[in-house]
């Protein structure tokens, strides 16, 4: 998975975009151009496929809205391989699972909710590999592992919180190393956390200055 790249930014309308910059990635060949692109939105409680095949054209393929699983969806990741988005909702204190194998007719798989661990769930990156979800929630200040093993049956692992991580915003994964990157805006910090073990997470360090004074995202140069 590290040798996927996605860009996430936020436009003011409420809605974040995942578009995948292909880097030599497992079945797709190196420098194919990315066709479609995922946005969710906070405001719609929706995720829609917009077709970016030619960029000075696009149209809009698909949209899923649902005030549920959906509600204030805030990130997404996508599992390429086995077509599937994973979105974190911000308000559902959870993660859904969206089947994008037909990009025009996007439907959901399953949803998994929890007010305790996943309160205010805000990003969430995927180390495909082990089929592991890593979701960063903001309200309970904590980073949960869910197994994706089977994308119609979510579950989760492991969750750990910490003053460290006071407000999480975003995670990065370095795969190769099991270590998660959090950054948090109340305790203005990155932290590591060891993933070698999706089922007992552990922190490694945190560091926090001046200069990254409420910190909203992180990656990695891997």
């Amino acid at each position: 998975w590290h040798d996927l790249l996605w860009l996430p930014s936020w436009g003011c309308n409420g809605m974040s975009i995942a578009r995948m910059m292909q880097m030599g990635a497992a079945g797709v060949p190196k420098g194919e151009p990315a066709t479609v692109a995922f946005v969710v939105s906070f405001t719609a409680d929706t995720i829609t496929s917009i077709d970016i095949s030619n960029p000075s054209a696009m149209s809009e393929l698909d949209s899923y809205q649902n005030a549920v699983s959906l509600n204030n969806a805030r990130g997404v990741a996508i599992d390429q391989e086995n077509a599937v988005a994973y979105v974190a909702c911000y308000v559902f204190d959870g993660i859904t699972s969206i089947d994008t194998s037909t990009a025009s007719s996007l439907s959901e798989l399953d949803r998994y909710t929890n007010a305790t661990n996943l309160n205010g769930a805000v990003k969430v990156a995927l180390d495909t590999p082990n089929n592991v979800a890593y979701v960063v929630s903001g309200v309970s200040d904590s980073i949960t592992s869910i197994d994706i093993s089977d994308p119609s049956s979510l579950t989760e692992l492991d969750s750990y919180t910490s003053v460290n991580i006071n407000f999480a915003q975003n995670v990065a994964l370095d795969t190769a190393n099991s270590v998660a990157y959090v950054v948090s805006a109340s305790s203005d910090s990155i932290t590591s956390i060891d993933i070698s073990n999706p089922s007992s997470l552990a922190e490694l360090d945190s560091y926090t200055s001046v200069n990254i004074d409420n910190p909203t995202e992180v990656a990695l140069d891997v």
